[in-house]
């Protein structure tokens, strides 16, 4: 049985939002525990310079105000999110926050194997950004994987996993297998965009590790850019689960440039599982 956490802000949180981790938690027959975040402190908003030569990274703390019925705001959204588990048929366990999501989350994903947080998360009504900035900044320094949920849910009936030959690829494909064996029924489709010419990297050791794990297996490779063709195979895909490996500690993608890993977050209405070492 696995640790499945999930990061919720009550004060935002709508009745829908919660359908993708009962979903998750079920497929991985475990109980759901919540991270009830709350945030007493405005978070500095990140602003980028439009010069296309030598763009700079600049934060701003936002005018708006915390108001201060947060409290109040706070014990409604988490009465409203045991009221929508009632007829889930799962076990939730609610875990409170400090006032410092960014630590709470930290100190908790040490202590879990998979996170589930939607993609727009956030503390700040000025963070309109899909993948939020809040959720940018907290991907390369949590210490287990993470489910960055779209916002309507799907069944998962396909599994893509992205591949390079770097080990950051291939430990995402192996931590998900790992986590998901209830899935080894489902094809699984290994996209693979090489970074010079020639055979795919390794890829009798692939096929003998996947075959460990599933039945029904391919592989395609693509041409050009990584995020590009990778985004333009999955576009219109639906029903189905990625692999990324994966986010670095300074915010820099393993497999994609920085621009390209958050373009994909923002256009790929599929779950996206993530992982760094």
């Amino acid at each position: 049985m696995n640790k499945l956490l999930w990061l919720v802000n009550p004060v935002t949180f709508t009745d829908s939002d919660i359908d993708y981790p009962v979903y998750i938690s079920k497929i991985l027959n475990t109980k759901l525990t919540a991270l009830l975040l709350d945030e007493y402190k405005l978070q500095p908003l990140m602003v980028v310079s439009n010069d296309p030569m030598f763009p700079t990274v600049e934060y701003r703390i936002p005018t708006l105000e915390i108001p201060d019925n947060q409290p109040a705001l706070f014990e409604e959204g988490k009465q409203r999110i045991l009221n929508s588990t009632q007829s889930s048929n799962i076990s939730l366990v609610l875990h409170e926050g400090s006032g410092d999501a960014e630590s709470d989350i930290l100190i908790e994903s040490r202590f879990s194997d998979l996170i589930v947080v939607k993609s727009n998360i956030s503390f700040n009504f000025s963070d309109t950004n899909v993948p939020s900035n809040f959720l940018m900044n907290i991907l390369p320094k949590v210490e287990c994987p993470i489910l960055i949920l779209p916002e309507n849910l799907q069944e998962i009936n396909e599994i893509f996993f992205t591949y390079n030959g770097s080990y950051s690829s291939l430990y995402a494909i192996r931590q998900f297998s790992l986590l998901f064996p209830q899935l080894s029924k489902l094809p699984v489709t290994v996209l693979y965009v090489p970074e010079e010419e020639g055979e795919i990297k390794y890829q009798q050791h692939l096929k003998e590790l996947l075959y460990q794990h599933y039945e029904n297996l391919s592989i395609k490779v693509l041409k050009g850019d990584a995020g590009t063709a990778i985004e333009k195979e999955l576009a219109t895909k639906s029903n189905a689960i990625v692999t990324f490996g994966a986010l670095g500690r300074n915010k820099l993608s393993y497999f994609f440039k920085k621009s390209t890993a958050e373009n994909s977050l923002n256009k790929l209405h599929l779950p996206l599982f993530i992982t760094h070492p």
